[in-house]
């Protein structure tokens, strides 16, 4: 089996967008990884978050297919429960739920399968998805271009201080988002 950093590194940007849809939709892998990968490997940081926020969001508009499409199938393979609890949450918060989840580390799978078995509008699911990803990406590969950039030229201090302030950020949202969802869950 050819790993996900190996598209990446052979392939470029076909290997990255082949590497981000496969991790976006049938492996729950790290879509972001991949894209730290390719900063690493100095491929164009425009490109690169474009490639990646594509990808993720036709894999996300797969498993919004795969909710529309396979809902009888679903429902014996997920526990209804836990589906339904997605199903309520979607209904009740639409487009702005599904872009929360796309941009944070909720687990967005989930949302956008609830969204397919609801048969949310799928322009205003990619819309929202699109957007998400988008923002989430365009930051993380800001940062990490940046944090390379100071470690290329030697000043540590303040690369170090930038990954600092990056991982602040991505806790502070995983609280975020883990709060949001109870909150979510409750109601």
């Amino acid at each position: 089996m050819v790993s996900l950093e190996i598209l990446v590194e052979q392939y470029g940007l076909c290997g990255l967008f082949l590497a981000s849809f496969i991790s976006s939709t049938i492996l729950p892998l790290s879509t972001e990884a991949l894209l730290l990968l390719a900063i690493g490997l100095k491929m164009q940081i425009i490109e690169s978050i474009g490639t990646v926020v594509l990808a993720s969001t036709l894999g996300g508009l797969t498993t919004y297919g795969l909710g529309r499409v396979g809902n009888i199938v679903l429902r014996k393979k997920i526990r209804v429960t836990k589906l339904e609890i997605y199903k309520k949450i979607v209904t009740r918060s639409g487009a702005p739920v599904i872009f929360m989840a796309a941009f944070t580390p909720l687990p967005y799978e989930f949302f956008a399968l609830a969204a397919g078995i609801l048969r949310m509008n799928p322009l205003v699911f990619v819309a929202s998805t699109a957007s998400g990803r988008a923002l989430r990406f365009t930051i993380i590969g800001v940062f990490t271009k940046k944090g390379f950039e100071l470690v290329r030229i030697g000043k540590w201090s303040m690369a170090t201080i930038l990954f600092s302030v990056g991982l602040v950020v991505v806790f502070l949202l995983v609280y975020i988002s883990w709060q949001f969802l109870k909150k979510l869950k409750k109601t």
